[in-house]
């Protein structure tokens, strides 16, 4: 009977494709089970299924945090000091600190903001060309151009005003500001650069678009520099 028993088993199986063989119906049927238990979580930490709230599961990740006109009402800050050292492509070691807050406080249409920055070297060492502070700009020193101010410290205050005039369901606010900055840029990259105390004002129109805040402003420094300013994001 044992021989019997052997000699059956290869006839019924031999008679079938290799591939009907290695893919039966009860091993897919087993694989499938198995990738629903892998791929189909139920409760919290058990990776089992089914269960019948979560047969349409689907795994999303955050996007990024839409920005908007008006800052957080709340007070932060941040105080930092890197030290970089000369095998980082520098000439020599050197260490710069900044340290920067923010406060805004809002009532009815009314928001106010108050900022400030500053930052030096720290040590002997000079800060090199590419590493300088690099200042100017809308809420920046509003009246000189982007960046045109580059030194070794620099140290700005700011108060900005924002009056919302319009809510809309489209761009979800419009508003109306202005701003009064100070600020000194110490030791300057160009000879003959602004130095002191630079008193700065600017006016503007913003929106919280669809693809963030949009700022159309007219800034003047007490200089008699100028500029007018489309900006497009979160200014500092």
């Amino acid at each position: 009977m044992r021989s019997t028993t052997c000699a059956a088993t290869p006839r019924r199986w031999t008679s079938q494709p290799v591939h009907q063989i290695r893919r039966s119906p009860h091993r897919r049927a087993g694989r499938r089970r198995r990738c629903l238990a892998q791929h189909r979580p139920g409760p919290a930490g058990t990776g089992t299924w089914p269960y019948p709230d979560r047969r349409h599961y689907r795994p999303t990740l955050p996007g990024p945090a839409r920005q908007h006109v008006l800052p957080a009402q709340r007070l932060c800050g941040l105080a930092q000091a890197l030290r970089f050292p000369a095998r980082t492509g520098a000439d020599q070691a050197y260490v710069k600190g900044t340290i920067d807050g923010l406060y805004a406080i809002s009532f009815g249409n009314n928001t106010f903001n108050l900022g400030f920055k500053a930052g030096s070297k720290i040590g002997d060492n000079p800060l090199p060309r590419y590493d300088l502070f690099q200042w100017g700009g809308f809420l920046q020193q509003s009246g000189y151009s982007t960046g045109q101010l580059l030194g070794e410290n620099l140290q700005f205050a700011r108060i900005v005003y924002y009056n919302k005039l319009v809510r809309q369901s489209l761009l979800e606010g419009v508003y109306a500001g202005m701003s009064l900055e100070a600020g000194r840029v110490g030791g300057p990259l160009v000879p003959g650069s602004p130095t002191g105390l630079l008193k700065s004002a600017s006016i503007f129109l913003a929106l919280d678009s669809p693809v963030g805040p949009l700022y159309l402003a007219y800034g003047r420094a007490t200089a008699g520099v100028y500029s007018f300013y489309l900006f497009l994001g979160k200014p500092y």
